[in-house]
């Protein structure tokens, strides 16, 4: 059984966020091409808020934390905002990373397994920054798959309900955006070979 210890945060804020994971992870994996921007805004300013206050536990506890979550929602939310592409493919290579070092921690030294993650992260995120219109909507369904997973792990404590859920949303969510794509697709080239009308005057 996998337990998640949480001293410092109340059982409320544990709950909504929660929430949130699962809601913003189903809207990111089922229609995150669609509006990739405003959720990664809004992702940007929760983990912002989550770092600042875990932040502020460890520095300055009391209301200070919660001015530090603040401010790091504020600047979260900012460089989400700015620099999206970047974003997501930041995310997706600090996954290859957890997934490559946690990986290798049995076979190798914590040192040389973090330098082969290192060398993961530097690889997909370079792919994904450049793929990443074509990759958009794997990466948004990846992405959104394992948010929302974390939420129900949260909500259930199931492991195994929680891994079924985000693989679920990743296969389903990238089929659903890449038939929008096409059909939107569709839509544009039969637009385009319309013939144009020509009003004849008088």
């Amino acid at each position: 059984m996998v337990e998640i210890v949480t001293p410092s945060i109340p059982p409320f804020a544990l709950a909504a966020t929660s929430y949130v994971y699962v809601a913003v992870g189903l809207a990111l994996g089922f229609a995150g091409r669609a509006i990739w921007g405003r959720l990664m805004t809004l992702l940007g300013i929760i983990l912002g808020a989550a770092v600042g206050y875990s932040l502020g536990v460890l520095i300055l506890p009391g209301l200070a934390s919660l001015g530090l979550a603040i401010v790091g929602a504020a600047i979260g939310g900012m460089i989400f905002t700015w620099i999206v592409e970047v974003a997501l493919a930041g995310m997706a290579g600090a996954l290859g990373l957890y997934v490559t070092y946690r990986g290798l921690l049995e076979y190798i030294s914590p040192s040389d397994a973090l330098v082969v993650g290192i060398l993961v992260l530097l690889i997909i995120f370079s792919l994904s920054f450049y793929y990443m219109q074509s990759l958009m909507s794997y990466v948004s369904a990846l992405l959104g798959g394992i948010l929302a997973g974390v939420g129900f792990f949260l909500l259930t404590n199931d492991l195994q309900l929680s891994i079924i859920s985000s693989l679920g949303i990743v296969i389903l969510g990238s089929l659903v955006q890449e038939f929008l794509v096409k059909r939107y697709e569709e839509r544009i080239q039969k637009t385009s070979r319309k013939p144009a009308v020509v009003v004849k005057r008088r």
